[in-house]
């Protein structure tokens, strides 16, 4: 809830600049679109609820979020203590190998810490966040003897093609283990979420803010809809 307040309170710091720089009969005019537009929404789900096939489909896709189911076996501390400690480097380590290291323990620690043995699902998300291997030789063959230490990670000189495949495998590896639709049932979101930010806030942003930039207009409508399921 203090989360969500304070998401709400940011949205609305910068939807009041456009609101007042759009004046208000393109504001009202802007709402009443989107309120047309929920409108159809909500019918069009009400009468896809009403149709046999279609609700079927729907219960597939629209799971419930993954809930906490710790394994059998006696493996519960270990893979916790596993998670932790990727959780960790993410988050402290000083170079970027060990950051990435870091995502690939929590992500497949989480997997395992969240699913029986009898009723895993295919590890889409922690097989996403091995792109991270070859997104590291990619890396450490431009960056050459200067190294990949996080402070020097403005002055690797990728080009725009490079930030531009950087970019997309570092927002798919952090998509994969926040928890979010349609790979809301490989790990929980509310525990290896922060380690999908700190990935794009401590990597992606200094090392290429040009190839997120240009990711950025699809990446937004996945982000709205996968928070919004």
């Amino acid at each position: 809830m203090l989360v969500t307040i304070l998401g709400a309170a940011l949205i609305a710091r910068h939807a009041g600049v456009l609101v007042l720089a759009a004046g208000p009969g393109r504001a009202l005019a802007a709402a009443g679109a989107l309120g047309l537009a929920g409108a159809v929404l909500v019918m069009t789900g009400r009468a896809a609820a009403a149709f046999g096939p279609a609700r079927a489909l729907a219960r597939r896709i629209f799971t419930e979020p993954l809930r906490p189911t710790l394994p059998e076996g006696g493996l519960e501390l270990p893979m916790a203590g596993a998670m932790l400690a990727g959780a960790g480097a993410v988050a402290l380590a000083s170079q970027v190998g060990v950051v990435f290291l870091g995502v690939i323990v929590a992500a497949w620690s989480a997997y395992f810490l969240f699913h029986s043995p009898s009723r895993r699902p295919v590890p889409v998300a922690p097989l996403l966040a091995w792109l991270l291997v070859p997104a590291y030789w990619l890396l450490a063959t431009i960056a050459g003897p200067e190294g990949l230490g996080l402070r020097a990670l403005p002055l690797v000189p990728l080009s725009p093609a490079a930030e531009w495949l950087v970019g997309a495998a570092l927002l798919l590896v952090a998509w994969s283990v926040s928890g979010l639709w349609p790979l809301h049932r490989q790990t929980p979101g509310a525990l290896t979420g922060a380690v999908g930010a700190l990935l794009l806030l401590r990597i992606a942003l200094p090392l290429a803010p040009g190839g997120l930039e240009s990711w950025r207009p699809l990446a937004v409508y996945f982000i709205i809809f996968g928070v919004w399921k």
